[in-house]
C-alpha cells in the first residue's frame, strides 16, 4: 500500500462489539462524539483516535468494515480521501456526511465509489437502516 499523507483530520475509531468495527473521520470532534454516544447506545465499543496520518492508518487496528468520513475538510476533504482510499484499493463501504448535502454531491460521490450519503445533522433512523443494509 502506498503511503498518503493525509494530516490534521480528527478520527474516531469504532470498534464495533462482535466483528464489526466502524471508523468515523471528521474534524468536527462534536460530530465524533455525537455518533460515538449513538453506537454506544446500541452496545457498540468506541475508541477515539485523533489523527491520521496516511491510509495505513486506516488498517493499522484492523481494517474496518464502514467508514464514515465528512465530505468538508481541512486540509483534506473527505473526497481526497474517498479517492485515496480507492487508489489504494480499500475496499470499505464508506458513507460520505455533508451539512451541505447537494444532489450534486451525492451523485459525484457515489460515481466516486461512496455507498451512502447522509446529511447533517443526523437522521439516526437512516444511520440504523444504513448499518441494517450492510451488516444484516
Amino acid at each position: 500500500m502506498t503511503k498518503n499523507k493525509i494530516s490534521n483530520i480528527l478520527v474516531l475509531e469504532i470498534s464495533v462489539s462482535g466483528k464489526k468495527r466502524i471508523m468515523v473521520i471528521d474534524d468536527d470532534e462534536q460530530v465524533g462524539i455525537m455518533l460515538k454516544e449513538f453506537l454506544e447506545r446500541r452496545k457498540y465499543d468506541v475508541v477515539i483516535k485523533c489523527r491520521i496520518d496516511n491510509l495505513d492508518e486506516i488498517s493499522e487496528s484492523g481494517m474496518p468494515d464502514l467508514i464514515f468520513v465528512d465530505y468538508r475538510m481541512r486540509p483534506y476533504t473527505g473526497k481526497d480521501l474517498l479517492e485515496q482510499i480507492r487508489k489504494a484499493q480499500i475496499s470499505v463501504p464508506i458513507i460520505m456526511m455533508s451539512a451541505y448535502r447537494t444532489t450534486d454531491g451525492f451523485f459525484e460521490v457515489k460515481n466516486m465509489g461512496a455507498f451512502d450519503y447522509i446529511a447533517k445533522p443526523f437522521d439516526f433512523d437512516e444511520i440504523e437502516l444504513i448499518l441494517d443494509r450492510l451488516f444484516g
